[in-house]
């Protein structure tokens, strides 16, 4: 999967403003350790790849929980369902953004 402009802009942003963080703590004389902290969240930011774990909710009617499950599978994987919305969490930062497909279009 590659990675959208405005994806590239965020990473290129986040990435230019933790080394902005990092040279204002050298210069206010933070400990190595945190420094460390600092150098190891940067190479999280500029890895190619995360972990993502990706949530879908929806709410439902149904007899039973097979039933509600089959439901929802079958609202995925309808061609004209209104099921564009996800949780989106990057498990190497925590941050988590929700992601509305119908905005990307």
């Amino acid at each position: 999967m590659t990675e959208t402009p405005e994806q590239t802009a965020r990473r290129r942003q986040a990435r230019a403003q933790l080394m902005q963080d990092m040279r204002t703590a050298a210069a206010a004389g933070v400990s190595p350790y945190s420094m460390s902290q600092l150098a190891d969240q940067l190479a999280i930011e500029q890895k190619s790849n995360h972990q993502y774990r990706v949530d879908w909710i929806i709410d439902l009617t149904a007899k039973d929980h097979i039933e509600a499950a089959r439901e929802a599978k079958a609202s995925q994987l309808d061609q004209n369902t209104m099921a564009n919305v996800f949780d989106v969490t990057d498990l190497d930062t925590g941050t988590t953004l929700r992601i509305d497909l119908d905005e990307e279009d």
